[in-house]
């Protein structure tokens, strides 16, 4: 039997529905707030060591198509066309260097963000849970599964809702960077992995960007969801209502109730 004693503490209704609004778009870009500046720094700067890394290559692809065409050079000529490519070999070397440790610096970035952001998603739907629910208790709720049928046993299915699916995606990726750090098979579901053997921040990036817009819109839902089953009061859900308390209270305690309500 449905409980219905947490419809009966609030009063007002608008408060309530404020919160539970204001908890969904709540803290899911601060981290991203602080840190935009560092990886703007960072890419940057990565993508100026790759530009140079592109330029020894070409130089040194020109001088060694030189070398090919070229007859009867002088040991003069040679020894300069020597000393080009190794200094041209070392620079390519070390911007490769740079790009790779910025690369592994900016992937350690774009983890962090993405971790976050799912933990931020955990934080507002437990917030969200006790605005609505206050006398449930969050020890019960601490795997994702626990979530999903919690809500279920308030007729709500968050399967359906717009962005689940995208959530869910995030939900693995968040649990495999912390746990295995490895692109298996189901995060190769994801189109942004499906091409990779390995993480790096345009893959990790690209999926960030692409689906921090949907965990607020899914937030939303989830609200209104919630508020649906605390004011939406259909005709199906008032008999219950009545019938519950019908159970609970003899027959004075009714007369006096429905007076109450009433007033």
């Amino acid at each position: 039997m449905t409980d219905f004693s947490d419809l009966f503490i609030f009063n007002d209704q608008d408060m309530v529905k404020d919160e539970l609004d204001c908890v969904a778009k709540q803290n899911l870009e601060l981290f991203e707030d602080s840190i935009k500046v560092a990886i703007v720094d960072l890419e940057k700067k990565y993508n100026d060591h790759c530009d140079e890394m592109y330029k020894a290559s070409e130089e040194l692809q020109t001088i060694r198509t030189a070398q090919i065409k070229e007859e009867n050079k002088t040991l003069e000529c040679e020894q300069e066309c020597i000393d080009s490519i190794h200094q041209l070999s070392d620079k390519h070397q070390t911007h490769y260097i740079e790009s790779y440790w910025l690369n592994q610096q900016l992937s350690s970035l774009a983890e962090m963000q993405i971790i976050n952001l799912f933990k931020n998603i955990e934080i507002n739907i437990k917030t969200l849970i006790k605005i609505a629910y206050p006398k449930v208790s969050h020890k019960e709720l601490y795997r994702w599964d626990s979530l999903v049928q919690f809500f279920l046993s308030k007729s709500i299915n968050v399967k359906k809702l717009e962005g689940y699916a995208d959530i869910i995606n995030l939900k693995d990726l968040n649990n495999s960077l912390k746990h295995s750090g490895v692109v298996s098979d189901n995060i190769k579901n994801i189109k942004e992995f499906e091409d990779f053997a390995d993480y790096n921040f345009v893959n990790l990036i690209n999926f960030y960007e692409r689906i921090k817009s949907i965990v607020p819109e899914f937030l939303s839902g989830l609200a209104n969801e919630i508020k649906n089953d605390l004011f939406n009061f259909t005709d199906e859900k008032i008999i219950e209502i009545a019938n519950e308390y019908k159970l609970r209270m003899n027959e004075d305690d009714l007369k006096s109730f429905i007076e109450k309500l009433n007033v």
